[in-house]
């Protein structure tokens, strides 16, 4: 008479099948989820950008005693400043610094600048509305191998991506 059931081999095999499986879509769902925090953190910086060029194209300056003399015109502003070293974005009278707020982006994340002339600082001017330097920002994952987003930015203050991880930058 044969009994109805598994046998402890048919049991195993399947568990460590079952397993297999499981550990491959673990494995794929850790570079999806890493590649959308690239991609993610690229357009953060793409808005980053383009919110200091809009601070800076329209004069926005701090009126409170201790920075800008807001008796004057607002042509004692320098301009808004991108610190890609310190991370963080401000605007500036003269020498003095104001509104100073971190970027946000995850310290997993790497930022170098390529830009020419070379700088950690990118300077958006008010009159005549433009950057001080162009070149490329290059985005990348601690623990991603040659995976890159890229941001754009030339003199005129154009900011630009293509969206996608690429394998080199700049």
């Amino acid at each position: 008479m044969k009994k109805a059931g598994f046998t402890l081999i048919e049991l195993l095999i399947s568990i460590s099948v079952v397993s297999i499986l499981l550990g491959l879509s673990y494995a794929g769902y850790a570079k999806l989820s890493q590649r959308q925090n690239l991609i993610s953190s690229g357009q953060t910086m793409k808005n980053i950008l383009r919110d200091v060029q809009s601070r800076s194209f329209s004069g926005e300056i701090d009126c409170s005693p201790s920075a800008c003399n807001c008796s004057l015109t607002s042509s004692n502003l320098t301009g808004w400043y991108v610190d890609f070293s310190n991370r963080i974005q401000y605007g500036q009278c003269e020498a003095i610094s104001f509104s100073s707020k971190d970027f946000g982006i995850s310290p997993e994340i790497t930022l170098a600048p390529y830009l020419t002339p070379a700088s950690s600082k990118l300077l958006f001017r008010r009159s005549p509305p433009s950057a001080d330097r162009g070149g490329t920002i290059c985005l990348s994952d601690k623990n991603m191998v040659n995976s890159y987003y890229k941001v754009s930015i030339d003199t005129s203050g154009s900011i630009s991506d293509n969206g996608t991880i690429n394998e080199t930058c700049p």
